[in-house]
């Protein structure tokens, strides 16, 4: 069985390895390791000519250990003994490297004029929309679904090692007294509800992590900041219980 890339050994040596996202095209369009080139799983055995000798060969799909793991067994087989899988795959990339994920045509999903309607619609609801507003906010939303990777905009807490978290911005999106109760050292308290109406609050230039008690209601708020141009807002699934339970690193 293949071994696995840690993404600290990645980082530290990068030119030792040839990236191969295994992922489909689409997904592949919408986010990726940098210099990773695109090699569906599907056509890795009879592409294998393609991977350059000297370097070694680093399956990546999109959290690994599924279709990475696969596809650097694949190479194993076909005398690549050195291939090997990236750890957490694309998401986890992304997440330590606090990169912009890229739409599908390669363009940077930045805020729309029916991106800040539907950010607003999700703000208010849908119900007090009139109903032009009410089109145009469903509109955006299936538009920005289209161009969204599979896992965007998710990490978890297996992910959140100390690289991560002394580089991101966490947010906890409960209400002040459960805040009070007991966080995320460093976090600082922003109601979900408030999410738009304190967007000044929310950097666009550093990795944002938000969360709430199991990922709920952080997940609307994630939701909205994103459609309103914050691409760097991650949410952490299974929020702060999980992040007690299962984080890489707790200070």
């Amino acid at each position: 069985m293949a071994q696995m890339l840690t993404l600290a050994a990645l980082a530290a040596d990068p030119d030792r390895f040839h990236l191969i996202d295994v992922r489909d095209a689409e997904d592949y369009a919408a986010a990726h390791v940098a210099g990773a080139v695109h090699i569906p799983l599907a056509e890795l055995e009879d592409r294998a000519e393609e991977i350059p000798a000297g370097r070694t060969a680093v399956a990546i799909c999109g959290k690994g250990g599924g279709r990475s793991a696969e596809g650097a067994d694949i190479l194993n087989r076909l005398g690549q003994p050195d291939a090997v899988w990236l750890e957490s795959g694309t998401t986890g990339w992304l997440a330590r490297n606090t990169c912009t994920p890229r739409n599908r045509n390669g363009g940077d999903p930045r805020m729309t004029l029916k991106h800040l309607l539907l950010a607003t619609t999700v703000a208010l609801g849908l119900h007090a929309a009139p109903a032009m507003a009410q089109d145009a906010a469903v509109e955006a939303m299936q538009e920005y679904l289209m161009f969204s990777d599979y896992e965007s905009g998710i990490i978890l807490p297996q992910q959140l090692d100390q690289t991560v978290f002394e580089t991101a911005l966490f947010v906890d999106t409960r209400d002040a007294g459960q805040f009070e109760e007991g966080t995320i050292p460093g976090s600082v308290n922003i109601e979900w509800r408030e999410v738009l109406d304190r967007i000044d609050e929310i950097p666009e230039d550093r990795m944002t992590i938000l969360f709430c008690n199991t990922g709920s209601l952080s997940a609307q708020a994630a939701f909205a900041l994103r459609v309103a141009g914050r691409s760097n807002v991650l949410v952490m699934q299974s929020g702060y219980t999980g992040w007690q339970q299962d984080a890489a690193y707790r200070p």
